[in-house]
């Protein structure tokens, strides 16, 4: 049985075709076709694609925890959040772009991680105006991560295919003067392939998260 055509439904939809074909597959007529529906259906539920794309940004949004341990000391807590958020995007890297979209953030889902971080620099010690830099900073942050993974699998692209890209890529690093690229030539299976993935993200959210307790030993004792 076909499922009952819903926004919910359109964005299930809009999510996979995302997965497997990149940003560029997604239109309106191509995500009514793979749903079995005419693209006039689908302007019932929304009225045009950038009303789509804002919705599934929506759904990015309310994939992320915000319900934080009280119990956690602050930096674990964005520990934790970070880690939800970075499960949501990694599961979807192909529409990690649309949070940052125009209007991606006037959500309730945006509004309540929005709110946790901010709560979270604010026990940290940090004035309204940091906090703010810092969130916009984290939400970049992990957006970066996912764009940057060394080898992810591409859409559109076949396990060979991607496999050779690879290959020539790394040949191509692997072929450099050793004289003048010693580090890089030594580098280059880890710059063209990402074999322990958590441990690339781990390593990431630590960088920021170290960053973030260096600046919070900063602030004035009374902003605490």
């Amino acid at each position: 049985m076909e499922p009952k055509l819903s926004r919910d439904t359109l964005v299930d939809g809009a999510l996979g075709l995302l997965d497997a074909e990149g940003m560029e597959a997604l239109t309106i007529r191509r995500l009514a076709q793979s749903l079995g529906y005419t693209p006039m259906a689908v302007y019932w539920h929304v009225k045009n694609k950038d009303e789509l794309l804002l919705a599934v940004s929506e759904r990015l949004w309310s994939l992320a925890a915000v319900d934080n341990d009280p119990d956690l000391e602050p930096l674990d807590q964005l520990r934790s959040m970070f880690a939800s958020m970075l499960s949501a995007l990694r599961a979807h890297p192909q529409a990690t772009p649309l949070l940052t979209r125009t209007g991606a953030g006037y959500n309730k889902a945006c509004f309540d991680v929005t709110e946790a971080t901010l709560e979270i620099f604010h026990r940290l010690g940090f004035p309204p105006d940091q906090a703010a830099h810092l969130s916009i900073q984290a939400l970049w942050t992990l957006i970066s991560l996912v764009g940057s993974e060394p080898g992810a699998p591409q859409p559109g692209l076949s396990a060979e295919e991607q496999a050779e890209k690879e290959r020539g890529r790394r040949a191509t690093l692997l072929s450099l003067d050793p004289a003048r690229y010693p580090h890089t030539i030594a580098a280059a299976p880890a710059l063209t392939n990402c074999e322990q993935s958590e441990a690339f993200y781990r390593l990431g959210v630590e960088v920021f998260l170290a960053g973030v307790a260096r600046l919070a030993e900063s602030q004035p004792a009374s902003g605490r």
